[in-house]
């Protein structure tokens, strides 16, 4: 390497060194210029004197403000692009024809000559497709070269072309239990008809097993010469089939990672034996799939460590062969001595999630006694019979539910189950690391119904002592009689808790489907010790398993019971693996947001508390009592407007009832047509907002505008059908029906939807059916109530803001997170507005001028200001306007978070008369001001906690699986000695079973031993917020911050690039 070139490379490696803004340093000047081919950069370097420092301190300078470090400086050089590594495609096509040139030469001969490559005789035909080399030998040297590979695939030379043939034609047989070449002398010849299924194919091949009787023991079973050759027999009693192992593993990840069915594999397997249908191949489906169950079961007993046990197969404990989840709480194998009484008990809560699936059904193709379970109860799905024993007592019992706002319950009793074994699953799974709990899963026969959903709830926690937190998207109704159905399970089943160490909630995502009053009681954000658990993982759960429901739906019992306990424990396992992973993450993402959520409550409630003392001690107050009681007051509601859309929903939909009835013929209402389209133009508006902020936006960003306008575009077909139901005739009152056409290239945020609203009077009476005017009147008035109570409640939380971000931020950081703040409450009082300018413009085009104008007038820009903000004047106005057309925001002095600049007098100040409807006359102390504050401190305080918990949650996880590992290599070690002690075990299954012990031990604490040190960086950086000291954890974040390195990216052609040299 050339000196220019070493000293090239060496300078694009070296990063300056740290610069800190109260250091020294030397002011470097550089002039850069382009070289004379455009391709270069030059730059040199100058130093010149640094500027003399201010005579005097600016006026902003705070001296209480500490002077921060700005990270390191550096260069990052951007890796060279390549054409071959970017577009492979491109370097391929011209290479086309080579490629197949190169195929088509090896359907001939190719180098190979007549001369057999073993022995040098003339005459050679045969060539293996499994053996490299693609030589042709004699019959003989093939036969004797394939002793060792019995199962591969020959062709034989016609002169023109190479036909198939096989190793038994030949004249191969296959000695069991002696060396290859050796023949028995006792030897038993197999049925002719003997086949062996291989990864390459159906093999038909000519076995011989050994008849040896050596030192007076008797010969060796025909199904044991078989497993011996690591050939799995189909058949106990004289096996004429057998797979390969290497075929049953094959399989049987194909099957676990791609959901294949066996029937698509055995297929495959007779397209490679003859894909052109002129051969007969024996068939032997039913075969391979009882081989595939035996070895899916036997792999599950081998993982689990039965076969390591004393005891029989049979006796194997319920759910042990299942795979445990390492970071929830394990009794006797990851908790601390001492945890019952330990202080911060919350820590050793089990986070649960239930839910059912009705995807997964199956149909009545069986019984339990022609198609029985392996094992059944050992690993996730129940023991079927028991379970059903329990559901004989309630066939005929209804679910009755009080919460209006989820269906689960009412579809339970509506649910057809005729002709179906199970109309679905019900399953328990741990909430926080998505892995199936032991026996907690199980068939429902009818729906989602009480009966079922308690005893799998029971079956899944049994014998547990530990405080649990099961979330359930209908958990306000199951929880209310629990403790009442539980008696009626059987006793093994009793719950080892208590009732007061039980918690129900619902899932976040589907909380919104409830009644407000379920909203804060359920909800998992306001429940202390469970972090940031979302409740939603057993649906995600759901979404992978789902892939089994087509091969399972027609499945007799035993083999869907199966194959689901595979399913579900390969999900384990997997988890398991990315529990590093994934547990690293959050802790990652949960430290700063801890610190950052923390900050903020405390600057909040510190602005609060100077101003309202006494109210801060009865929402502290209020928020100890409800939480101990939640039939109190909630801290976290507000109370809602007399007119909304949900009310008016229920009562049109209960007219709807009414009129017509319900029926399964009539899927949609006028209320499903009009609150599509509504949701439409809610989806419109936004879409259209969000893109045109972003005038350049990321390629990530763009695709998540692709995304929305598919999504949107759907809902605009699915819109499109049911308005040719409720408006049919609007293909004639439109001047131009091609407006309808919804084609690609019209972006779905612009495309019309004609509503009635948008139509004149008399195109309304011939577009629209009876009664769909006065509907959407109905929902308009609605949303126009909704939409200005969340106006007046999004300008009462800016005027805060602003007076809380005056008086207690300072300094640069803290401002641009504030500003960020009250960027968020800008847009949503913009949205606010400009969906009460379109409902009120839509309802005065269906009902026209009346009373209600009076109250809901015409919205201006001026009249969106808070209680406290002062009217523009018309001056101010029109040099907004201008500004705000150029593209730049309007700035001037604040009072109180308030422009002043431009705005009428005292004297002359009118309150918009936004705050007069419905009497609403108030100030910053009126009630409505109380309680959005309290409701906003209450949900601070929340934020804070959970994050808080999520750190501390997440470092008990990490020891837990730690020690979980350590405990488990020592039970591996246990195992290796637990059946050697006994006689009957031969000396070369005493050598498997400890081979099988002592290489899981050492898996065991090897991935203990690296999970430690892949955590040991972020445990250690979470000490403070242990501790509880989160002050230090903030000081610490800030100069965790400071040392990210703030790259220079320099792009460099591929002729400036060294190759590096190899280590």
């Amino acid at each position: 390497m050339s000196e220019s070139n070493a000293s090239r490379r060496k300078r694009a490696r070296v990063e300056s060194p740290a610069l800190y803004n109260h250091s020294a340093q030397p002011v470097i000047s550089r002039a850069l210029d382009v070289s004379a081919d455009g391709r270069r950069i030059l730059n040199q370097p100058s130093q010149v004197n640094p500027p003399a420092p201010p005579p005097i301190l600016p006026m902003d300078w705070d001296p209480n403000e500490i002077f921060e470090p700005i990270g390191e400086i550096g260069v990052k050089i951007r890796a060279a692009r390549y054409t071959n590594s970017d577009f492979p495609l491109t370097t391929w096509i011209p290479l086309r024809d080579e490629y197949l040139d190169e195929t088509m030469r090896l359907e001939g001969r190719g180098d190979a000559s007549d001369e057999c490559a073993e022995c040098r005789t003339a005459g050679a035909t045969l060539q293996c497709e499994d053996c490299i080399g693609n030589q042709l030998v004699c019959p003989g040297c093939c036969v004797l070269h394939h002793q060792r590979s019995p199962l591969h695939r020959i062709k034989r030379w016609t002169g023109e072309f190479f036909e198939k043939t096989s190793l038994q034609e030949l004249g191969l047989r296959v000695q069991l239990l002696h060396p290859p070449g050796k023949r028995c002398t006792w030897s038993e010849k197999a049925p002719a008809k003997f086949v062996v299924l291989h990864t390459t194919g159906i093999h038909r091949v000519s076995v011989d097993f050994c008849g040896c009787v050596l030192h007076g023991k008797p010969k060796v079973e025909r199904r044991v010469q078989l497993m011996r050759t690591a050939w799995w027999p189909a058949s106990t009693i004289d096996p004429q089939t057998c797979a390969t192992f290497a075929l049953l593993k094959d399989f049987h990840l194909l099957s676990l990672q791609g959901k294949l069915s066996v029937f698509d594999y055995y297929h495959a397997l007779e397209l490679k034996s003859n894909s052109s249908g002129t051969e007969k191949v024996p068939y032997r489906l039913p075969q391979l799939t009882l081989m595939v169950r035996e070895w899916r079961h036997a792999k599950m007993l081998r993982w689990a460590g039965a076969v390591h046990s004393l005891a029989l197969a049979e006796d194997t404990p319920s759910g042990s062969l299942a795979v445990q989840c390492r970071a929830c709480p394990q009794p006797g194998m990851n908790l601390p001595d001492g945890w019952e009484q330990s202080e911060d008990r919350w820590l050793y809560v089990l986070i649960l999630c239930m839910d059912t699936c009705f995807r997964l059904n199956n149909r009545l193709r069986s019984s339990d006694a022609r198609d029985p379970a392996l094992g059944p109860g050992l690993a996730y799905l129940l023991d079927s019979r028991p379970y059903h024993e329990h559901l004989k007592h309630y066939i005929n019992k209804d679910e009755i539910s009080s919460c209006a706002g989820f269906a689960a319950i009412f579809l339970a009793n509506l649910k057809r189950s005729e002709g179906m074994c199970s109309t679905g699953v019900g399953g328990v799974a741990c909430a926080r690391h998505e892995l199936w709990r032991p026996t907690g899963i199980g068939n429902l026969q009818k729906g989602e119904r009480y009966a079922n959903m308690d005893y799998i709830f029971a079956s899944s926690v049994a014998g547990l002592a530990l405080m649990i937190v099961i979330s359930y998207d209908i958990a306000c109704q199951w929880i209310k009689n629990l403790w009442n159905h539980v008696q009626g399970l059987p006793t093994r089943l009793q719950p080892a808790f208590k009732p007061e160490d039980l918690t129900a909630r619902v899932p976040a995502f589907h909380l919104d489907a409830h009644g407000k009053v379920c909203h804060a009681p359920f909800s998992l954000r306001f429940t202390h010790g469970v972090g940031r658990t979302d409740g939603e993982a057993i649906e995600r759960l759901w979404a992978i398993l789902r892939g089994a429901a087509a091969q399972t739906k027609e499945m007799g019992p035993g083999g869907r019971h199966n194959v689901l306990d595979d399913f579900c424990g390969f999900s384990n396992w997997l988890k398991t693996v990315d529990i590093g992973n994934l547990l690293l993450k959050r802790l990652i993402q949960a430290i700063p947001e801890a610190v950052l959520h923390w900050r903020a409550y405390v600057d909040f409630e510190e602005g609060l508390r100077a101003d309202r003392p006494l109210e801060i001690a009865n929402w502290e107050t209020m928020l100890k009592v409800w939480e101990a009681d939640h039939k109190m007051p909630c801290p976290y509601s507000m109370t809602t407007p007399n007119i909304t859309m949900a009310k008016v929903k229920l009562k049109l939909a209960e007219d709807e009832l009414r009129k017509s009835g319900l029926s399964a013929d009539s899927p949609h209402t006028p209320s499903t047509f009009l609150l599509l389209g509504m949701e439409i133009e809610g989806l419109q508006r936004t879409l259209y907002a969000d893109v045109k902020a972003k005038k350049d936006p990321t390629v990530l960003q763009r695709a998540g505008f692709e995304e929305r306008h598919i999504a949107l575009r759907k809902k605009i077909v699915h819109y499109r059908e049911l308005q040719a139901t409720y408006m049919p005739g609007l293909y004639a009152v439109l001047t131009n029906p091609e407006l309808l056409d919804d084609s690609a290239g019209t972006l779905p945020e612009k495309t019309r939807l004609y509503m009635p609203s948008e139509l004149g009077v008399s195109e309304r009476r011939r577009a629209c059916v009876t009664g769909i005017t006065k509907a959407e009147a109905a929902f308009r008035f609605a949303e126009i109530s909704e939409a200005l109570e969340d106006l007046r409640r999004y300008l009462r939380t800016r005027t805060y803001l602003s007076r809380w971000k005056i008086r207690h931020v300072t300094g640069q950081r803290s401002n641009t997170r504030a500003r960020a703040l009250q960027h968020r409450v800008d847009v949503k009082v913009h949205a606010a507005a400009v969906r009460y300018r379109h409902s009120r413009r839509a309802y005065l085009a269906l009902e026209g001028p009346g009373d209600w104008a009076k109250s809901f007038k015409e919205l201006h820009d001026d009249d969106v200001r808070s209680l406290n903000e002062r009217q523009l004047t018309d001056r101010k106005k029109e040099e907004r306007a201008r500004l705000m057309q150029r593209g730049e925001r309007a700035l001037g002095d604040t009072r109180q978070g308030v422009p002043l600049e431009g705005i009428v007098g005292e004297g002359q100040r009118k309150l918009s008369w936004i705050w007069f409807v419905v009497n609403i006359n108030e100030d910053e102390n009126s009630p409505h001001m109380q309680e959005a504050l309290r409701v906003e401190w209450a949900k601070s305080k929340a934020r804070a906690g959970r994050w808080c918990e999520e750190v501390k949650l997440l470092c008990e996880e990490m020891r837990r699986v730690i020690a979980y590992g350590r405990r488990l290599a020592e039970c591996w070690d246990d195992d290796a000695q637990m059946r050697l002690s006994a006689a009957a075990v031969p000396d070369q299954l005493q050598e498997g079973l400890q081979a099988y012990a002592s290489e899981h031990a050492a898996m065991e604490s090897r991935i203990a031993g690296q999970l430690e040190e892949q955590w040991a960086t972020m445990r250690k950086r979470a000490c403070h917020i242990l501790a509880g000291d989160m002050v230090a954890a903030e000081a610490a974040e800030m100069i965790q911050a400071s040392r990210a390195p703030v790259y220079v990216e320099v792009v460099l052609d591929e002729e400036d690039i060294v190759p590096q040299e190899e280590d």
